[in-house]
Order: C-alpha cells, then sequence, then structure tokens
C-alpha cells in the first residue's frame, strides 16, 4: 500500500476500499450480483413473505443508494422473487394479465 500524507483521507479511503472490497460483507450486498442472487434464492426457496420484502426492501435501498440498481429493476427483481401465487396475484391487480394465462419474468435480465 502507498504511504499517505496527513489530510489524504479520500484517497487513502478509496484504496483501502479497493483492496478489501471482497472481504467487506456490506459493500458486497450493494452489488447487482448479490440482489440477483437474493432474488433467485427467494424464488427458490419460499418463506415468509413479510420477511421477504422486509429483506428485500432493507437490500434493495442499499444497490440504489450505491448506484448499483435503478427502480426498473428494483421492481423487476422484486416480482421475480415474489412466490408465483403472489406474483399472479399482484400481475391481476395490476392489469398485467390481460388475456394473457402468464408472463415469464424469469426471462427478463439486466
Amino acid at each position: 500500500m502507498p504511504e499517505f500524507n496527513q489530510g489524504e483521507w479520500k484517497g487513502l479511503v478509496n484504496c483501502l476500499r479497493a483492496k478489501y472490497r471482497a472481504d467487506d460483507f456490506y459493500r458486497r450486498m450493494e452489488t447487482r450480483d448479490f440482489m440477483e442472487a437474493f432474488v433467485q434464492k427467494s424464488a427458490e426457496q419460499p418463506g415468509n413473505l413479510r420477511y421477504y420484502v422486509q429483506d428485500f426492501t432493507t437490500v434493495s435501498a442499499k444497490a440504489i443508494a450505491a448506484g448499483n440498481l435503478s427502480d426498473l429493476w428494483r421492481g423487476r427483481w422484486f416480482m421475480q422473487g415474489l412466490p408465483t401465487k403472489y406474483r399472479r396475484h399482484v400481475m391481476e391487480k395490476i392489469g398485467a394479465v390481460q388475456g394473457c394465462k402468464s408472463i415469464n419474468l424469469t426471462q427478463l435480465r439486466p
């Protein structure tokens, strides 16, 4: 690691972040890869819907704040992580299933 002079905090912080990025769990939560894995796991192993919504809201807010996720993809991935029966219910409520039997949201990729 290069030496830093007193007062060069921004450079030091950037250097430390780059060096320890892979070990920093909280920074990894802000990535698109983490969001995608979280949603995929939630869809494969549905649990309590309330916990999914709370966890998704927390994780996606961090990714948006870091500039790694747009609101559009936040909505798409939220739907993908819902259990199928809830996904269909939401789509019917917002009118997304007019004349269609089903829409495969898993084909949507960032």
